[in-house]
């Protein structure tokens, strides 16, 4: 599947809707919606009371699925990639994660208090937490920025 298509199947009276989200956590994710049960299978979009893993990540775009998820999604129950079965609170939870990150990029001590904050969060040696996100948002924030120079003429 591509980004932005959708696969409708039915099953035993269940209507099961496959989306292709495009790159986020990965360089194709894709979720699982039950609309009878109202349940989400969100993947590695969702990970609960855990730092993400972000080797081969787009925080923006992770960020910006994780939005549209959380104005138009009608699950009732979240199944996250990591983590304990949950409901919607955890898609505004993760994305609350980035948008506190990003936030505090370059502010040394508010990327302390997040580290005091989300402490009690399981963490994968060098691939998550706090400092690896704030890495990678720098990194996509620098690319972006010089990609928007580069198509104005500004670049060396």
């Amino acid at each position: 599947m591509m980004p932005g298509e959708e696969t409708v199947l039915s099953f035993d009276g269940e209507t099961i809707r496959v989306s292709c989200v495009g790159k986020a956590h990965s360089l194709s994710d894709s979720i699982v919606f039950f609309e009878e049960r109202k349940l989400l299978m969100a993947g590695d979009l969702v990970w609960e009371n855990m730092h993400p893993v972000l080797i081969g990540s787009d925080v923006t775009s992770w960020r910006r699925v994780l939005n549209t998820l959380e104005k138009g999604c009608l699950a009732e129950v979240i199944v996250p990639g990591h983590g304990n079965i949950t409901d919607m609170k955890a898609i505004t939870k993760m994305a609350g994660y980035f948008d506190s990150i990003a936030a505090a990029v370059g502010d040394p001590d508010r990327m302390v208090g997040l580290k005091r904050q989300y402490n009690s969060y399981y963490q994968f040696p060098l691939f998550s937490g706090v400092g690896a996100v704030a890495r990678l948002i720098k990194r996509e924030t620098a690319r972006s920025h010089r990609n928007s120079n580069s198509r104005l003429g500004l670049s060396k």
